[in-house]
């Protein structure tokens, strides 16, 4: 499988190699065919491919069967993708209490507080931003948004900073 490749891309060749076999005379159980499939996915795919073998009985497990189930952990894998390059920018230190640890974890930031669902206005902490300045947040609370396809999710745990200008 190219790293480029998408899963049904990828079922489809094999698919078209096998029914080139077959006129050929060639033929392949299922088992043989979902076997070569696990054994030549995109390394991304690793720790699926160990999932699904600790989780099925190969054996008897069908090329549709795999193809549905690895579709679903690529839209997962792909769904994924979309926050991590959000996440990666938005990294901030909070502070809880007067102590100021660096998490290394992400904080999305919002200053506006009507595109806040649920603010929860009993949390308080503070953040740091990149110039070392410090800024209170007096709530935090979830905000939707609507993905590339249409579908909509929330990011939640975005904290309300009103000092600030643009949305993080």
């Amino acid at each position: 499988m190219e790293t480029t490749e998408t899963v049904d891309v990828y079922i489809s060749k094999v698919f078209a190699l096998t029914n080139q076999m077959k006129t050929n005379g060639e033929t392949h159980s299922e088992q043989a065919k979902v076997e070569k499939i696990l054994r030549s996915l995109n390394p991304k795919f690793e720790h699926v491919v160990a999932t699904i073998k600790e989780a099925n009985d190969i054996s008897t497990m069908t090329v549709r069967l795999l193809s549905g189930s690895l579709r679903v952990h690529e839209q997962r894998m792909n769904d994924n993708k979309i926050e991590k390059p959000i996440e990666r920018d938005l990294q901030a230190q909070t502070s809880i209490g007067s102590s100021y640890h660096k998490h290394g974890c992400t904080n999305h930031m919002c200053g506006q507080k009507e595109l806040l669902a649920d603010l929860d206005d009993s949390f308080r902490t503070k953040v740091k931003f990149g110039d070392g300045r410090f800024v209170s947040v007096p709530g935090k609370g979830r905000i939707l948004i609507t993905l590339k396809n249409g579908d909509h999710m929330y990011i939640y745990d975005v904290f309300y900073v009103s000092d600030m200008k643009s949305n993080l």
